[in-house]
């Protein structure tokens, strides 16, 4: 990613000349501020990239738990901590609430506050609904 912005800031500032101090005329990070904030609406690649990562793991929570995505998303431990963090789960009828991945104890998934009880679960991506059905009703 750094990389890629020092090409866009050499871009923007030299073209296809060598690229000084004495040519940049504004701060990358004033560059990147929204218009109304007096910037150029340039888009900082490592925050775009972070927020679609976020948008990703919405729009899975949103799908119903028989649509969702088999692979892996490609979404970091952080993403996916921030995600939990940021959002609340109501179970509701537990067809769409993954009973070990959403955050419906307290903000918290109970794969983070059981981890030994995840590591031995046989139904890791079990909707919340179904596990109830196989217990006839008991959460066990």
């Amino acid at each position: 990613m750094d990389l890629i912005d020092s090409k866009r800031k050499h871009f923007l500032w030299a073209g296809s000349e060598r690229l000084t101090g004495g040519k940049c005329k504004v701060s990358w990070n004033r560059a990147t501020r929204p218009k109304k904030h007096g910037g150029l609406v340039i888009l900082q690649l490592g925050n775009f990239s972070w927020a679609l990562r976020l948008r990703w793991l919405w729009q899975e929570a949103k799908m119903l738990t028989s649509q969702r995505m088999v692979k892996d998303l490609p979404c970091t431990t952080i993403d996916k901590r921030l995600f939990t963090a940021a959002t609340s789960v109501t179970v509701g009828d537990g067809k769409s609430s993954l009973f070990w991945e959403s955050a419906w104890l307290k903000g918290m998934t109970l794969r983070d506050a059981y981890p030994l009880l995840f590591s031995i679960s046989r139904g890791k991506i079990d909707p919340f609904k179904r596990l109830s059905q196989i217990t006839h009703g008991y959460m066990t």
